[in-house]
């Protein structure tokens, strides 16, 4: 990158990654669309009729997450979930005058 004449090798990044970003991207139907076959390779019918299986979509994303946290963690990248980044969110607000 170069910026006023002068380039740079690399760019500094400094921001917030969560898990959930990384699971819409893996589970939206315009995306990835990993849902149904995700809840297929857990033994999950995804082929139910409203009301039967409500949860189906839940509990494969919530496998997916924590393979999301498992990766990451494992590559000793960081990331983080949704329930600690609304607790930094709450801890910030109380916070502030």
């Amino acid at each position: 990158m170069s910026i006023g004449g002068i380039t740079y090798t690399s760019v500094p990044f400094n921001g917030w990654y969560a898990n959930t970003e990384v699971l819409r991207d893996l589970t939206d139907e315009y995306r990835y669309n990993l849902l149904v076959p995700v809840a297929n390779s857990l033994g999950i019918d995804p082929n139910t009729k409203p009301g039967e299986a409500p949860l189906w979509k839940d509990e494969a994303m919530m496998v997916l997450s924590k393979a999301i946290v498992y990766s990451f963690k494992k590559a000793k990248m960081s990331i983080i979930d949704q329930h600690a980044l609304i607790d930094l969110a709450l801890v910030r607000q109380r916070d502030q005058p």
